[in-house]
This record gives structure tokens, sequence and C-alpha cells, in this order.
């Protein structure tokens, strides 16, 4: 993982708040914003999308079957004032926040539901990266080959009225 920082004659001036990583014209890659540091993250792996892919599907026919919406993917979270992160798959209950947030270029704190897969590839680190979050609850992660996801659900889910 490779961290950007825009030059500077202060440090303390280099580092960005969430805000201003916002405003950032798009760039090729994914970055995040971790403690006001931007971080270019590693392009995913063929296996890592795979797994993505086959989670949303899950996830998204088990919501239209519970009568809830669909999964989110990725999106932009801001979570404290120097950090942005983008779960691999997100997921809004209904609700007025969560139209917001599809108005919005990032979701104020963290989605109801948040999963990060961990590649091979990735270091620790970068797995905790959300979990370090100051959020006070912890996303799902998984690995491309593990059989199973560690989660945390934040709060009851009930079906939608019909």
């Amino acid at each position: 993982m490779t961290a950007r920082v825009a030059p500077s004659v202060d440090a303390a001036d280099a580092l960005l708040t969430a805000e201003e990583f916002l405003r950032l014209p798009p760039t090729e890659g994914r970055e995040e914003l971790h403690d006001g540091v931007v971080v270019e993250m590693p392009p995913p792996s063929p296996g890592h999308g795979a797994l993505q892919s086959r989670l949303a599907r899950r996830l998204g026919n088990w919501c239209e079957a519970a009568g809830l919406p669909e999964p989110l993917g990725e999106m932009a979270c801001r979570l404290a004032p120097r950090r942005v992160v983008g779960p691999d798959l997100s997921w809004l209950r209904p609700g007025p926040r969560r139209e917001v947030a599809l108005q919005r270029s990032a979701l104020a704190g963290a989605p109801d539901l948040a999963v990060e897969l961990v590649s091979p590839g990735n270091a620790p680190a970068r797995a905790g990266h959300a979990i370090d979050a100051p959020v006070g609850e912890r996303p799902a992660s998984t690995t491309p080959k593990a059989r199973r996801v560690r989660h945390r659900l934040m709060g009851p889910f009930r079906r939608a009225p019909a």
C-alpha cells in the first residue's frame, strides 16, 4: 500500500479533512483517507472481485426476499473528520438516512452493514482500517478462500411493511 500526501511546508498542514478529500478530483485508482493521509488502495484481485460479487448477489437476493432495499456496494463513508473509507459491500436500512446518502458523495458515519474482504495481498493493517475507526461497531470481514464470514450486525433488521 502506498500513501500519497500533498506536499506542504508543515506536516500538520498536509493532513486533509474528509471534506477536502471528498472534493479532490477523481483518480484512476481507489483511494481512502486514513487519519488525514490519502492512501492509494491496490487494485482487487479477480478472486476478490468474484467473492465481492457473490456476496453482493446473495445479500441482494436475501434483501429482495425480505422486502428490504438492495445492498449499495462500495461507497465512501465519512467516519471521522480525517477518515473516509469504502467498504467492499455496504447496506443501509430503509429511511431518511438511506435516501440522503443516495444523493450525496459520501455517507456520514458507518453503514448499518459493512463488509470488507481481506485479500491475501492485503497487509493486516489494511484489513483493520475500518475496524479501528471510531464508530463503535465492527464491519463484517472475510477472505476470498474463507468459507464463513465474521460479522457483527448493527441493530435489529425488520421486514419492511408491505
